[in-house]
């Protein structure tokens, strides 16, 4: 880049540590630029290499899921059709009919010969057509051979064998075993032989062939060259032919796929398999519950990730590539833009030092070149501006005496402002006068206090020229209220909170009248230094106030009082109800409920009248709040003639305590003995429920067992009580 230079300034200390400077910024934009291009680079490669191997290994595994769900069809239909081959065998009546007869003529040994070897014919043919057994022999219905394919199974007794049992009641197919009589894992296959009572008199059994099971697992489409299927029992023996035999005698396998399949669970995996020395596979694996086997696909990983892995090596290749480039690339484009930035880093220090007469020419049409024409155009406006700076300077002058004559005319504005204040001043203590709202302030480093006139009159003192002292202030106020007033004034000062406090100030009669205090801190070099703030009258707001309290309480009283009895009503029973319920719901507490009812209360009323009737109503409803001592007891009126008495922590014997001591208290009544001598005392009839109560029940649970139990006092007789416990949920 081509520089112009009017002043030879390069031996500078500042140009010199400057441009030591210089080759640290092209360090910093060169390793940026590195990171900006290689590490979302290197990114996107891990990303694209492992989404190529998660895709490859999904569909291997989904490949070695469709070759397993074949084999697992073809396995469950050759199972499924051992049993229907075995009843095609003695589908034939006449077939049926002459093992019907060998079974019956065991006792008579040359007429039994002669239908074996008939017999023994029919099973031999279907031995060879059929061609899915090894052999098929006939069992009487104690579990003996009495005919066989193989003569080493006759009179064999399998009486104990579980195809036996399950054959004499229904086709039955035993999941493979290993048989000792055998020597090797067979399937045993049975049907039941009966003559059409529906009784069975013998089993058909057959050993199964279990070269078709080999044929199948060994078909190898889909598993490429290493693959195989292959099923496992409930001992880890490889009941299929492997792939490659194992060293050992009896093929065993632990491998993770076998022992997950064998412990119930379908799925997949990467794994080392039964082959020694093991080899890595991707296998699938599925437990057969029908079979009690394992079926597994597996295939090498090697040859299942032989394509991924060559994808990988290509992609790997085409990244390192690509990183040489973008090194190139970045250090070709630092140079280009470092290079300039340095000329014209140079040229500036120039002119730090005081000459203003640099320029600089770079030839580009980009934003350095942009930056290099700004930095001409400054250094010449800069020129400019120092020219006409003396210029300036004389206008600056002007303008300072213009404001010294505006300064004149706004002290004599500020004289009428004044004035204005003052005005503004009375009118104000006027509004405090009217709404007996009073203002103060405290010095807070000489405790010295500043009052209104209205401050005065609410503290009733006379209005002087200066407020009391701050001690003076303290002892006007309530005992009580003299430590709140200095313990708010006091965090006030300390934390620069505004608080708002209610305090009484005595008069001059002795009575206290009430005030509202509102304070704000002053702050000067954010240190409190004086405290204002407002005193307001509130003392009739504080009589209307507990007036109001007073009509409250009142109110409430009514609200849970029934009107005639003069106890506690309906409303507050249900909710004391609930609210015990609650209670005792968590400490597990008995609860007992008494409800009970004036025995021939509307013959009484019709007699003697309704005032009678409610005077009635008054003394019952007395006698029985006056039983009932303790603090939780409740007795309320229900309705009507009902009465309702709600005993926390009581058992059934407590509560009938308690209706004994009511029966007392109300034959004693002097009411009652007023009463005509032909008319019969006045009773109740009292009905209980007892409970502990849980989330199980309901209080109206509760509520209806007792009204239940009053209904029964009244059938037997009335004036006598009746109990139904709470013990079960439907209780109404």
């Amino acid at each position: 880049m081509p520089i112009k230079e009017k002043q030879d300034t390069m031996g500078s200390p500042a140009l010199k540590k400057r441009s030591g400077r210089s080759s640290g910024l092209r360090r910093t934009l060169l390793v940026t630029l590195l990171l900006m291009t290689l590490i979302p680079l290197i990114g996107i490669s891990i990303i694209t290499i492992w989404r190529q191997y998660a895709n490859s290994r999904v569909q291997i595994i989904n490949q070695l899921t469709s070759v397993a769900t074949l084999k697992e069809a073809q396995i469950h239909s050759w199972f499924d059709s051992l049993s229907p081959d075995l009843e095609l065998v003695v589908a034939n009546p006449r077939v049926r009919a002459n093992i019907t007869e060998l079974i019956g003529s065991q006792h008579n040994e040359i007429l039994a010969a002669a239908w074996r070897g008939v017999i023994l014919d029919t099973l031999k043919v279907a031995l060879v057509n059929e061609d899915k057994f090894d052999e098929i022999f006939l069992i009487d219905e104690t579990g003996k051979v009495i005919i066989s394919t193989n003569p080493e199974r006759d009179a064999q007794d399998f009486s104990d064998k579980p195809f036996f049992q399950e054959g004499l009641r229904g086709d039955f197919v035993q999941a493979p075993i290993f048989s000792p009589l055998y020597d090797e894992m067979v399937v045993f296959a049975a049907v039941p032989l009966s003559d059409g009572d529906d009784q069975a008199h013998g089993v058909l059994a057959g050993v199964a062939k279990l070269e078709t099971i080999n044929e199948i697992m060994l078909e190898r489409a889909g598993l490429g060259e290493t693959g195989e299927t292959y099923l496992v029992n409930a001992d880890h023996i490889i009941l299929t032919e492997p792939r490659e035999s194992p060293k050992w005698k009896t093929p065993v396998t632990h491998t993770h796929g076998a022992d997950e399949a064998l412990r119930g669970k379908n799925g997949a995996s990467l794994y080392l398999n039964y082959q020694d020395p093991p080899n890595s596979v991707v296998g699938v694996y599925r437990w057969l519950p029908n079979l009690e086997v394992a079926l597994l696909a597996e295939q090498s990983q090697a040859e299942a990730f032989a394509s991924t892995f060559q994808n990988i090596w290509g992609i790997l290749g085409a990244t390192i590539i690509t990183i040489m480039i973008t090194i190139v690339v970045v250090i070709f484009v630092t140079d280009y833009i470092v290079a300039p930035l340095i000329d014209l880093t140079n040229i500036a220090v120039r002119a730090t030092d005081g000459d203003l007469s640099q320029t600089i020419s770079i030839e580009r049409d980009d934003e350095i070149g942009i930056l290099a024409n700004a930095f001409n155009t400054m250094m010449a406006q800069l020129n400019k501006l120092i020219e006409n700076l003396e210029v300036r300077v004389a206008e600056r002058t002007v303008d300072l005496l213009r404001a010294n004559t505006r300064l004149t005319y706004e002290a004599v504005e500020r004289e009428h402002a004044e004035e204005d204040l003052r005005k503004i001043q009375q009118r104000l203590i006027e509004t405090q006068e009217i709404a007996s709202l009073g203002s103060w302030g405290l010095n807070v480093h000489t405790r010295k206090l500043q009052w209104s006139e209205e401050t005065f009159k609410i503290t009733g003192l006379k209005i002087q020229d200066a407020a009391p002292s701050y001690q003076d202030y303290v002892t006007l106020l309530h005992p009580d209220d003299g430590p709140l007033f200095e313990a708010h004034l006091e965090k006030a000062v300390k934390e620069s909170l505004i608080y708002e406090i209610e305090l009484r100030h005595r008069q001059s009669d002795g009575s206290y009248n009430h005030t509202l205090m509102r304070a704000r801190p002053i702050l000067l070099d954010n240190k409190v230094v004086k405290i204002r703030g407002s005193l307001l009258d509130i003392t009739k707001r504080k009589q209307v106030e507990k007036a109001l309290l007073q009509a409250n309480l009142e109110l409430e009283r009514l609200t849970i009082l029934d009107d005639l009895t003069q106890i506690a009503n309906r409303r507050r029973f249900y909710a004391y109800l609930h609210q015990e319920w609650k209670k005792l719901t968590r400490t597990r507490t008995k609860l007992a409920l008494i409800l009970c009812d004036i025995d021939h209360f509307k013959q009484f009323n019709d007699t003697y009248g309704h005032l009678t009737g409610d005077e009635c109503l008054y003394q019952v409803a007395q006698a029985i709040n006056r039983v009932i001592r303790r603090p939780a007891d409740l007795a309320a009126r229900y309705g009507g003639e009902e009465f309702v008495i709600l005993l926390p922590d009581t058992n059934k014997e407590g509560a009938e305590k308690i209706i004994k001591a009511v029966q007392t208290e109300i034959k004693d009544l002097a009411f009652f003995k007023k009463q005509p001598d032909h008319f019969d005392p006045v009773t109740l009839s009292f009905g209980i429920s007892c409970t502990v109560p849980s989330t199980k029940f309901t209080p109206e649970n509760l509520l209806g067992a007792a009204d239940e139990a009053l209904y029964e006092a009244k059938r037997r007789g009335r004036n006598t009580l009746a109990t139904i416990p709470l013990n079960k949920p439907d209780t109404p």
